[in-house]
């Protein structure tokens, strides 16, 4: 199969989410980001400015985060914001951003 080229493209990549749970222990929850595929010098200089910063550039879609009521949750930048807040949220979905570059990298 021949490599494309594309000028915009996105993947979808799963994010694990561990969340606190009682007891002292964690559970891994998971959903599936829609990230843009940007190349390295520009994953780098969005991390400078911090995570927030580089999940609001590259994430840009969601699937499988829901309500308590099971409701999908839209993505908007409302709720992108009040996930943003969530430390342990931002800390998944900031791994899964660089694991998609560390990938690229190992295999380079």
């Amino acid at each position: 199969m021949a490599l494309v080229r594309r000028k915009v493209s996105t993947v979808k990549w799963p994010v694990q989410v561990s969340v606190p749970a009682d007891g002292g222990r964690f559970d891994k929850e998971t959903y599936e980001g829609v990230f843009k595929n940007l190349g390295r010098a520009a994953i780098e200089e969005l991390a400078t400015q911090g995570d927030p910063e580089l999940v609001r550039a590259v994430l840009t879609d969601w699937e499988g985060i829901e309500e308590e009521d099971g409701k999908p949750v839209a993505f908007n930048s409302k709720n992108l914001e009040e996930w943003i807040d969530n430390p342990h949220w931002l800390r998944g979905t900031t791994k899964a951003i660089l694991e998609i570059l560390e990938e690229a990298a190992v295999k380079n």
